[in-house]
């Protein structure tokens, strides 16, 4: 716009962004079949029925998630932080198992309001890791698996004392055992390890959790509503004609890798698109375009007006702001060295390392703040 008669269209058709889209199309065009005979190689028995299946298995994971939010929260679970508690520990995709609570310590909780639920929370619990992960000869070849993991199926593993989140304790046993205080030594710590399994083998590893609403007594409205769901959800979902079926968990598995198919699908059709359209950028030309014209830089035929021909005269600074502040008269009463130091803002610099706004006399905040005022 800078040039008479000149066209941003043909400009960035010219561009090397869009240069690099024409030659991706065609390997996206490939991507896209492939990607398609893979969606249509995977056959459902009841396409429906599983669909069904999955959207309720979908909204009961979202709610349960909502649940252990409310559960995890320190107002609520600190109390049951005991020493010797059962937990059931899962951080994302790793899942520990069950382990015992330790001890916890609590950080940022305001004391002054004891009923605020906020805080962080960290809790030390006896953990079965894997002892690959401990390996010395390990770590030198792979510095990551210092870091403790899961153990492993099949592995026998080695109990450690672990520091956890308390958003990452899955589930709250109503069980407590009897620990040691020194669990420094591996004895200490292998003898509760056998106190666990004693529990599991007793209980049929059916171990009884913690009753959020009778035992943890959380009486939110909110939260009481979110287990009416869950319940609601829950007994759909287990009287579903999908949920007893022997290749229950073969079909959703496919169900579920068919979506992310049809997903993939989908951005590479919008990929295409944009890439055949004449410029791939027009969607943020155009709305450069309405900026323009509902500042009056261009005339509703998209025109250059006079605020326009003034702004691409700027070249030093924020064109925009820069013929705002001259066409609202911003200069007119301003001495020269007031002109001199509000110029001198839309210049840029490197960040300052002195904390807070320097403090400006009256002569010259007023054209700051009128600067300011420009920019929202």
């Amino acid at each position: 716009l800078r040039v008479e008669e000149a066209d941003p269209e043909y400009v960035l058709m010219r561009s090397f962004h869009q240069f690099q889209v024409n030659r991706s199309a065609p390997k996206l065009q490939s991507k896209l079949e492939d990607v398609e005979k893979e969606h249509d190689s995977i056959v459902l028995k009841d396409a429906k029925t599983i669909a069904d299946y999955y959207q309720l298995k979908q909204q009961l994971e979202r709610f349960n998630s909502r649940l252990h939010e409310f559960v995890t929260q320190p107002l609520h679970a600190t109390p049951f932080l005991n020493p010797g508690r059962l937990v059931r520990v899962k951080d994302g995709q790793l899942d520990w198992g069950w382990g015992v609570v330790v001890n916890f310590q609590t950080k940022n909780i305001p004391k002054v309001t004891p009923n605020v639920e906020g805080g962080t929370v960290v809790v030390d619990v006896l953990l079965c890791c894997s002892s690959k992960a401990g390996s010395t000869a390990r770590k030198r070849a792979n510095p990551k698996l210092e870091k403790p993991e899961p153990v492993q199926s099949g592995e026998k593993g080695e109990w450690q004392l672990i520091s956890v989140m308390l958003s990452a304790i899955h589930q709250f046993s109503s069980v407590r055992l009897h620990i040691k205080q020194d669990l420094k030594s591996r004895e200490n710590r292998q003898a509760v390890a056998n106190s666990i399994t004693e529990a599991q083998k007793r209980l049929k590893n059916s171990i009884p959790l913690l009753d959020p609403v009778e035992d943890m007594k959380i009486k939110n409205d909110s939260f009481v509503k979110i287990v009416q769901k869950v319940e609601s959800l829950e007994d759909r979902l287990f009287n579903h004609p999908q949920h007893k079926a022997e290749d229950l968990k073969q079909e959703y598995e496919a169900y579920e890798k068919r979506l992310q198919l049809e997903t993939e699908m989908n951005n590479l059709k919008q990929m295409i698109k944009n890439a055949s359209q004449d410029v791939a950028m027009k969607q943020t030309l155009e709305a450069m375009k309405r900026v323009l014209r509902r500042l009056g830089y261009t005339t509703p035929s998209n025109v250059i007006a006079i605020k326009g021909r003034v702004a691409c005269e700027i070249s030093t600074c924020d064109e925009l702001l820069g013929t705002e502040l001259m066409m609202s008269g911003v200069f007119n009463d301003l001495t020269p060295e007031q002109i001199a130091a509000l110029c001198s803002v839309l210049i840029f610099n490197e960040k300052s390392n002195d904390e807070g706004e320097p403090k400006l006399k009256e002569e010259f905040a007023a054209p700051f703040r009128q600067l300011q005022e420009a920019a929202r």
